[in-house]
């Protein structure tokens, strides 16, 4: 029976461990809130689907529907889409500046103006 339920319910097991960094599902206040809390907690305490969590003075428990893991990843520089040289030096000693390239030039297509066929019977200048 229970096997048949989990079964039909998608039930699955929580990945919680004691230590792991999580984020707790916050109210949604307004347009532009966010689905959960930006500052992490940590789980300290896990009993079947209730787990404990605390982040400096405040400590909550709740159900481990309301938490979702931190992949705590390397911390990577973000890289920037224009790419700059450095001075380089070469080998004679004088310096070469090198800056940053960019399409500055983009040229749009160009068609032939001319004026309407009804306007050939007058002078126009240009």
């Amino acid at each position: 029976m229970k096997s048949y339920a989990d079964q039909t319910r998608k039930a699955k097991k929580s990945n919680f461990k004691v230590g792991d960094s999580v984020l707790v599902k916050q109210e949604k206040r307004d347009k532009l809130s966010t689905p959960f809390d930006p500052k992490p907690y940590e789980v300290i305490n896990k009993k079947g689907s209730m787990i404990t969590a605390r982040r400096e003075d405040h400590q909550i428990t709740r159900n481990s529907s309301f938490f979702k893991t931190v992949k705590n990843s390397p911390h990577v520089p973000p890289s920037n889409d224009q790419t700059y040289d450095t001075i380089n030096l070469k080998k004679d000693g004088n310096r070469c500046d090198t800056y940053p390239t960019s399409d500055l030039a983009l040229k749009r297509s160009s068609r032939i103006r001319k004026p309407p066929d009804y306007l050939k019977d007058y002078v126009c200048e240009r």
